[in-house]
């Protein structure tokens, strides 16, 4: 019961994730500037927190996104730094326990594989929502 409702939440989540794509860059272009706040709770914080329930199907970790979604606006710039790093970390630590079981090395360098994986797609997001709309 509880895997299910979390992939269903997870792919609502996914759903607005892609739906704010969009919507962020009409907001670009029409006023030519995107704050980290925007960016980082409809841009990025959507995807993280899906990737963990698929991950976890804990959904514990929809009231650490929610918390996140409240908290982090003055340290939105930051946080577009950190929290891909940290889920990255916890999603590849997830993944690759299952796999080599017996191997913490792998389990290691599975963990930090996934983390910078996440942080250069959310810098990828972050870098083309940000980017100015051109002016023909």
């Amino acid at each position: 019961m509880q895997t299910g409702l979390a992939a269903g939440i997870g792919v609502a989540l996914i759903a607005i994730w892609v739906a704010f794509l969009f919507e962020g860059r009409e907001e670009m272009r029409r006023s030519e500037r995107l704050s980290y706040d925007f960016v980082f709770k409809w841009n990025i914080l959507p995807l993280l927190v899906a990737l963990e329930l698929f991950t976890t199907h804990s959904l514990a970790v929809l009231g650490v996104g929610a918390m996140a979604f409240v908290l982090c606006w003055p340290i939105a710039k930051y946080s577009l730094a950190a929290m891909p790093v940290i889920t990255g970390w916890h999603v590849g630590t997830q993944w690759f326990s299952k796999i080599y079981a017996q191997s913490d090395q792998r389990v290691f360098m599975g963990a930090v594989i996934v983390a910078i994986t996440m942080t250069l797609v959310c810098q990828a997001i972050v870098a083309a929502m940000r980017r100015p709309p051109a002016h023909t």
